[in-house]
């Protein structure tokens, strides 16, 4: 619910749009664990909505959603290995996700 609550924030569904609101959620549920804030929580490092931008940590949380299953993170980890944003740049590593994101 916590996580849901944050993608209303997000993108002003139902409520007055807020990126640092949606962030604090997404960080809430996170901290539970939950898949879908994890990667949620990668995008606004990645791109800077509702927090400092921080790639090196995006590429983290995607790595802790990918690493529960979650396909979303599982494809974005694989472009901050094909695009070396926040990882070393590994071309194999990318394709192997993105193999694993498309069997999911």
């Amino acid at each position: 619910a916590i996580c849901n609550l944050g993608v209303c924030y997000d993108t002003g569904s139902g409520v007055k749009k807020d990126k640092k609101r949606a962030a604090a959620l997404f960080s809430q549920a996170a901290e539970k664990g939950h898949a879908d804030a994890i990667c949620n929580l990668g995008v606004c490092y990645d791109t800077g909505s509702g927090v400092k931008k921080d790639i090196k940590r995006a590429a983290a949380l995607f790595s802790q959603a990918a690493e529960k299953g979650h396909a979303d993170a599982i494809c974005n980890l694989g472009v901050c290995y094909d695009t070396g944003s926040g990882v070393k740049k590994d071309k194999k590593r990318a394709a192997a996700l993105f193999s694993q994101a498309a069997e999911r």
